[in-house]
């Protein structure tokens, strides 16, 4: 696979990552225009080594905290408001 952007779906995707036999082999991200993007292990690189994992893992995390009026949050909060607007249709609290 290469390491190419995707583009003609929008969705949300979490950073997730593949492991074979214990060690990441390739992991899918979005980039900040919501593009999913391929980083994968290859010969000569081994860009995804545990360290750099969690680095990029870590970096995404604080990313997301800091991005208030980002797309997360914006699902989050319409999430949370169609909840509470079918709890008061079913009488509940």
């Amino acid at each position: 696979m290469n390491a190419d952007k995707f583009f003609g779906c929008e969705m949300i995707m979490p950073e997730t990552v593949f492991y074979i036999k214990g060690k990441a082999q390739i992991l899918f991200k979005l980039d900040k225009n919501f593009c999913l993007k391929a980083i994968q292990n290859t010969a000569n690189k081994n860009e995804l080594s545990n360290e750099n994992v969690y680095k990029m893992l870590s970096v995404a995390v604080r990313d997301r905290k800091q991005d208030r009026n980002g797309l997360f949050t914006q699902v989050y909060l319409k999430q949370m408001q169609l909840d509470a607007i079918n709890r008061l249709k079913q009488g509940g609290a």
